[in-house]
């Protein structure tokens, strides 16, 4: 058996996290393990709530929101108590889970102070192993004030070292995180995954005469550089009037459509702005099956540098090409103008003259986009990466 506890995380439907979580769990299930999913916190924002079970067994994963809700309530008294009843539930399941067999692994993702430090101790009592799945850098967001130096400090020697082995996205992370674990910390490199089944049945294409740039994932520009996209939109936008420019999703707590559907106004391009809002994960394909080009304006940040976008893999994987920022370890598995478009980061003049030379050049973006999903399958499948990932957690037997 293979337990992962997943605080904040939603499941089955869910952003990166979730198809990254859900890319763990098929795969091993599909090898023949026994996978339980953990959810102590709830996910949902009540205006926008993708998921409606509190438990069950998809695909033959079992999963469970051990707080016994999904809908985040206003009330910041019930939320500390839907945590802590989460957390209470997660361990009575994972303890009847002990008395029912041998625990491979107990995963944690993400890692939360108190959550993390609690499950250890519980995976203690069978001497399972105890990993942690690390697809960004644990300090991207503190700063460098001396109350996030000494939080740092803390956290990775009470949290981040209780850990015996960690699966990374990338060679950075794991670089970082090897001089500050523990010595005998094992670790293994897990890049994106991609699951080429829902993209090989969602062959459905638009017939309509518009052609579309999209973005799929958070509204942000911190992260991903929308802001910048439409930047870039605006400057081709005179040039090619039957471009839309579609933004699949929204943020993670609230909305933030607003507040972009104003940006885009103040740059006179709202009537070709189309906000989607959040979609299932299954709409994922849909969406970008029906583009022209599939983009991604990431600036450069700490976070960049680090991480592994899950976004470029499932844009490589439908076959429409991409132009994205340069960014992180990109550019170790493709090439500009051969399987993706690259631009470099912070330039949106840069970006949107990508966008219109792919635009003016349909028989060249095709062929790149083709080669990019040969690119994806051949790195990114997630049936080859859990099979790796099994053999890792074999050596902790």
């Amino acid at each position: 058996m293979i337990i992962f506890i997943c605080p904040n995380v939603g499941f089955p439907h869910g952003t990166a996290p979730t198809g990254r979580l859900t890319g763990y769990a098929k795969g091993l299930t599909e090898l023949g393990k026994d996978v339980y999913i953990f959810l102590p916190d709830v996910s949902d924002n009540a205006d926008a709530a993708m998921n409606h079970q509190i438990k069950g067994n998809i695909t033959g994963i079992n999963f469970e929101y051990t707080c016994g809700e999904i809908v985040r309530p206003q009330s910041f008294l019930k939320r500390r108590w839907l945590t802590v009843k989460g957390i209470s539930v997660a361990t009575i399941r994972l303890l009847q889970l002990m008395l029912r067999g041998k625990i491979e692994a107990v995963i944690i993702y993400p890692d939360y102070f108190f959550t993390t430090l609690w499950f250890w101790l519980v995976s203690r009592v069978q001497r399972a192993p105890f990993l942690l799945e690390k697809s960004e850098h644990p300090f991207s967001r503190a700063g460098q004030k001396p109350k996030s130096r000494l939080y740092q400090f803390i956290y990775t020697r009470l949290v981040l070292r209780r850990f015996d082995g960690v699966m990374v996205i990338s060679n950075y992370l794991q670089n970082y995180l090897c001089s500050i674990l523990r010595s005998d910390t094992k670790f293994i490199k897990i890049p994106i995954f991609v699951d080429f089944d829902s993209f090989d049945k969602s062959v459905e294409t638009t017939s309509s005469t518009l052609r579309y740039i999209t973005y799929c994932g958070f509204l942000n520009e911190a992260k991903d550089g929308v802001l910048t996209l439409m930047k870039a939109f605006k400057e081709i936008y005179k040039d090619f009037p039957d471009v839309v420019l579609r933004l699949v999703g929204d943020s993670y707590i609230g909305t933030s459509i607003p507040e972009f559907r104003e940006f885009a106004e103040k740059l006179g391009i709202m009537d070709r702005v189309e906000f989607t809002g959040m979609v299932v994960r299954e709409k994922i394909p849909h969406y970008l099956n029906q583009s022209t080009i599939l983009a991604l304006a990431r600036p450069s940040s700490l976070q960049a540098q680090a991480g592994f976008p899950s976004k470029v893999g499932e844009y490589l994987a439908s076959g429409i090409p991409a132009v994205i920022t340069r960014t992180g370890e990109l550019p170790e598995y493709l090439e500009d103008g051969v399987n993706v478009f690259f631009s470099d980061p912070d330039n949106y003049q840069e970006f949107s003259e990508r966008l219109g030379y792919v635009l003016d050049h349909p028989d060249e973006a095709l062929m790149v986009g083709t080669a990019g999903k040969t690119v994806a399958r051949e790195n990114f499948d997630y049936k080859v990466s859990m099979q790796k990932f099994l053999n890792f957690i074999n050596q902790f037997s």
